[in-house]
């Protein structure tokens, strides 16, 4: 099976541009221009060998140097072989608040090659949304600790899974490094009493600190939203940085990255917009370093 990557074509001085993943490239072979414009588009599509090789020689393309075009350019990759090499998960279960965001992102992540086998808000989770082999993403614009603790809970019994939780905490989005249980990276709780712990060292017993809002919000068991008002804007900024990191992880990248990284957690300062990662160790008293998640 073929995965072909959106690109897009347009004209230039002495040919065709073909702006794709890999290579930017003039294109003059009018059979080849020919082809591209019937392929273009700005979604996924995913051929069967034969198909591909089929749809080639009815444009007068010898198959082989075809596809080698295509794959040096970045447009074609071969699907079944990323899936077995470089992914230990096989669908995605997306479940999120953002709003609008959250259907731009499917769309996005679809067009990465993604196999979103679920998506809802994490009050609607339906129980087909818990299988092996997949990859929960988890993101919160109201952040609530209950919601993923109950994820969790369900989760508790399947096979080769991973969690990516994704929220804002002041005027930061957060996307923890991946928790997978069979590896024992940190779990979203290590994570998020890190952020807790810098806090209180920052600014200690202040009745106007984050630290104090979110100690209030989370005795009353309320979701804490971000400490500025979002607009949509916001959310998409969000959102594409979180597609990135599904896309490496569950879909078919455009680079490839070892699974190593992404244990890093990444903070984006919503404000400034400064991007920034750094490797979060297990909390000292978070259950998940027994083993119990």
């Amino acid at each position: 099976m073929y995965f072909i990557r959106p690109f897009g074509l347009t004209g230039g001085v002495g040919g065709t541009l073909l702006l794709a993943p890999h290579a930017s490239v003039r294109v003059i072979e009018e059979k080849m221009i020919r082809f591209l414009t019937v392929l273009a588009g700005d979604k996924a599509q995913y051929f069967k060998k034969c198909e591909l090789n089929a749809s080639l020689r009815a444009a007068e393309i010898e198959p082989e140097k075809g596809v080698k075009f295509l794959q040096h350019t970045g447009i074609l990759e071969s699907a079944s072989a990323h899936e077995e090499e470089n992914s230990p998960f096989s669908k995605c279960a997306l479940i999120s608040d953002l709003g609008a965001a959250t259907a731009a992102l499917q769309s996005s992540l679809i067009a990465d090659g993604v196999n979103i086998s679920t998506l809802c808000t994490p009050d609607s989770i339906p129980n087909e949304a818990f299988q092996d082999r997949t990859l929960f993403v988890v993101a919160l614009e109201n952040y609530s600790s209950q919601v993923i603790r109950d994820i969790y809970d369900s989760c508790s019994n399947l096979n080769n899974i991973g969690f990516i939780q994704a929220y804002y905490f002041r005027h930061e989005f957060k996307i923890d490094g991946l928790f997978m249980p069979s590896i024992g990276s940190p779990c979203h709780f290590c994570h998020f009493e890190r952020w807790r712990s810098r806090e209180r060292r920052s600014f200690g017993n202040n009745k106007s600190s984050w630290h104090q809002v979110v100690e209030l919000l989370s005795n009353h068991e309320k979701t804490i939203p971000p400490s500025i008002p979002l607009t949509d804007c916001d959310r998409h900024f969000s959102a594409q940085i979180l597609r990135r990191r599904v896309q490496q992880l569950v879909g078919i990248p455009i680079n490839r990255v070892h699974i190593d990284s992404f244990i890093s957690a990444i903070s984006t300062d919503v404000i400034r917009c400064n991007v920034s990662s750094e490797p979060i160790p297990h909390w000292h008293s978070c259950s998940c370093t027994k083993g119990v998640w």
